[in-house]
């Protein structure tokens, strides 16, 4: 129950004895308050369920094909128009890679046949307000799992010091040093996670 709705319930509350104190003398509330008291416990009851089922439903966890206004499958073309030129272009093996750098965080974009693959936010402090469906940098890896459950693959860097979560299902991930969140982003799981450990890539 939500703070607005406790104080909601408390205030009816207190009105319903106002009510009764004032008019006493006057009415049989032994007659009207068994009804009444009924009515009153239904409705609120409706009321805090359907509050409770909605903020269950708004807060759920969704696929996700967007961030930082750029989407899975936006051309080089629409990245460009919507980001402006980036800071630095590289061309791996694995496919053209767009590098921003912005003053609350940095992102790097991942292309496939000139179609984005994946969005990377990383570089940022915790006080970023970026957030993945309510995970942001330097959250731990039972927040993750706690949000989304546990149909999670996992991998490990060679020396186990950095773990990757990835949800395919909900098209996102999360890069974990020390058990805090470094980095995460969003990616279309027909490819891999675009993004690798760099001790990895040093072999």
């Amino acid at each position: 129950m939500g703070t607005g709705t406790g104080l909601f319930a408390v205030g009816a509350a207190i009105a319903i004895v106002a009510l009764i104190v004032a008019t006493r003398s006057k009415w049989n509330w032994r007659k009207f308050a068994v009804p009444s008291l009924a009515i009153f416990v239904g409705v609120f009851a409706i009321g805090g369920a359907s509050i409770w089922a909605w903020d269950w439903y708004s807060n759920r966890p969704t696929k996700q094909s967007e961030l930082w206004d750029v989407k899975i499958g936006d051309t080089v073309k629409d990245v460009r128009f919507k980001r402006g030129i980036p800071a630095k272009e590289d061309v791996p093996e694995s496919g053209l890679s767009y590098d921003y750098v912005a003053d609350e965080m940095n992102a790097t974009v991942r292309f496939k046949n000139e179609k984005v693959r994946g969005v990377i936010l990383h570089g940022a402090n915790v006080n970023s307000v970026h957030f993945l469906q309510g995970i942001g940098i330097g959250g731990h890896s039972k927040e993750i799992t706690e949000r989304f459950g546990s149909d999670v693959v996992i991998t490990s860097s060679r020396s186990g010091l950095k773990r990757l979560y990835a949800y395919p299902q909900y098209q996102i991930f999360f890069g974990l040093g020390t058990d805090k969140v470094e980095i995460f982003g969003i990616y279309d799981p027909t490819y891999p996670v675009p993004i690798k450990f760099a001790e990895d890539e040093e072999k």
